[in-house]
């Protein structure tokens, strides 16, 4: 049997069987206090989780309106170029013969020019 003295100072006997459970009881308070602190823990990282699969699934949704975004930016891009090309190429074939003759001397010209600088690299 063992004894144990209360705060009144009161002494009562437990019998023996029990009184390795007594003796277990502050230990098992501070591992309670440790299960209950994991616990805590727990629950405070399944919030974080929820609200990061939140935030997750916003900036998925950002992406996705922000790719849809650029493939219209990206076809207008593409339509804009086809137009601009059909337009220099309308502007071409309806050029007076005095705009063409007046441009084929200019690009007769410039590759003198550079006929020339070659020449004076090649004398050099």
């Amino acid at each position: 049997m063992v004894k144990i003295i209360k705060k009144h100072r009161n002494i009562f006997t437990i019998p023996k069987p029990f009184a390795t459970f007594v003796e277990i009881l502050p230990d098992m308070a501070d591992e309670s206090n440790k299960v209950k602190q994991i616990l805590d823990q727990i629950e405070s990282l399944k919030k974080q989780l929820l609200s990061e699969q939140n935030v997750n699934r916003r900036l998925n949704k950002d992406l996705e309106t922000k790719d849809a975004e650029l493939k219209l930016v990206l076809k207008r891009l593409s339509d804009l170029q086809t137009e601009n090309d059909n337009l220099t190429l309308a502007g071409w074939l309806s050029a007076t013969d005095n705009r063409r003759k007046t441009a084929k001397r200019r690009l007769t010209e410039m590759v003198q020019e550079i006929n020339k600088c070659l020449a004076l690299l090649n004398q050099t």
